[in-house]
């Protein structure tokens, strides 16, 4: 998540057209796996160290994220 917030000033896509279907696309795929991920380790203790390295992010908060990648 991180790496997509540093890389998000360096996107642009002129086309309105392309850029909504793009950001669509990206939030569908990428907010589908996340959510399952989070959802199936967010009550596992698979790493007690180090949980919030992997469980950062709330799935509502990489929407919002991935929502504001192309504005």
């Amino acid at each position: 998540m991180d790496l997509l917030l540093s890389l998000k000033a360096q996107w642009r896509i002129s086309s309105t057209d392309l850029r909504e279907r793009v950001q669509g696309q990206l939030t569908l795929e990428i907010l589908e796996s996340y959510t399952t991920f989070y959802e199936k380790y967010s009550s596992v203790n698979f790493s007690k160290k180090h949980k919030d390295n992997y469980l950062r992010f709330p799935p509502q908060k990489v929407e919002v994220v991935l929502g504001e990648m192309f504005v």
